[in-house]
This record gives structure tokens, sequence and C-alpha cells, in this order.
């Protein structure tokens, strides 16, 4: 009888293998997920489909578009003043950009209350906000714009104040928004 000995593996083969088998085995498991955009589902006789659509999704039709309804545009009126206040905002804007893109220099206040000289970047800095204060105020629809943006700051505010009342007292009925 020939008895042969085997030989055991090196380290580095044992380790080589154990990897190979774990990867074996995690591609099995991967291999059972589904990939993205892919569905899976099964009919009446129980035969297995796979699609690249969700047959389970409602299918947007016409009817289904037909039948959504567009919120109405809730039309603000903008008091006179405002208006008013914001061409007024206008003129000063728009004469401030004139006289500082005429002056030979410009002068500035430090926090400090000391006057200085402005630099070239400066002066450009500033004439480049001026212009953009003006582009949002002296546009076409500006106080409409500007309105419901402080309408929605007085709400915001006044939803503020409620809230932190509640927290001050939780038994208070909270009053109704109108």
């Amino acid at each position: 009888m020939i008895s042969a000995a085997i030989p055991e593996r090196p380290p580095m083969l044992r380790g080589l293998a154990t990897g190979v088998v774990s990867m074996l085995l995690s591609g099995v498991a991967f291999g059972q997920q589904q990939l993205p955009g892919v569905y899976k589902w099964a009919d009446a006789k129980g035969i297995v489909h796979y699609d690249d659509e969700n047959l389970l999704q409602p299918r947007l039709t016409q009817d289904i578009l037909d039948g959504r309804k567009i919120a109405p545009v809730e039309s603000v009126r903008v008091p006179l003043e405002f208006r008013a206040m914001v061409v007024q905002q206008c003129d000063l804007i728009r004469e401030r950009v004139t006289n500082y893109r005429g002056a030979r220099a410009l002068y500035g206040r430090d926090p400090f209350g000391n006057v200085y000289l402005m630099s070239p970047n400066q002066v450009a800095l500033t004439i480049a906000g001026l212009e953009r204060d003006q582009s949002r105020v002296c546009t076409h629809g500006s106080a409409e714009k500007l309105y419901a943006v402080d309408l929605a700051k007085t709400k915001a505010s006044d939803l503020d104040r409620q809230e932190v009342a509640i927290k001050r007292d939780p038994t208070r009925p909270i009053p109704s928004s109108q």
C-alpha cells in the first residue's frame, strides 16, 4: 500500500481560496437583487416576467391629466401707498447710481466713524450693488413681487408669534388664519 502525504497549502493560498469562495457566495447574493429600472411581476398563471416599466403604477393618460386641476393664481392688489413707495425707492436708487458714476472720488465711513477714500474696487462693488437693487426695484411688476415678499414675511412673523404664544400657553386655542 502506497501512502502519499498531501502537502498542506501555504497560508497565502488558503487566504486566496477563502477570498474566491466568499466572492462567489456574495456574487450569488448580489445576483438575486433586482437591477434599478427592472421590475419583476407575475401574471395570472404565476409566470414571472421582467419589464422595464412598473406595471403596478398607474400610467399617465389624458384622462388623468384632464382630471387634474391647477390652483388659480391668487391675485394680490398692491396698495397705492406701497406702489408710491416703490417708485420713490426706484428714483432714489437711479439718482444714487448716476451720482456715484459721475463722482471723481467716493468716500466711505468705517464702523468707528472714520472717513476714508474708497478704492476703485470698492466703488465698483458699491455701484454693482446699487445696480442690483435698481434691477430689483425698477422693473415691470416689481411692486407686485416686493409686496408679495412683504406679505410672506408678515405671515411668517405672525406664525412665529403664534408658535411662541402656544409654547408659552399650550391650553390657549390657536387663532384661525384668514
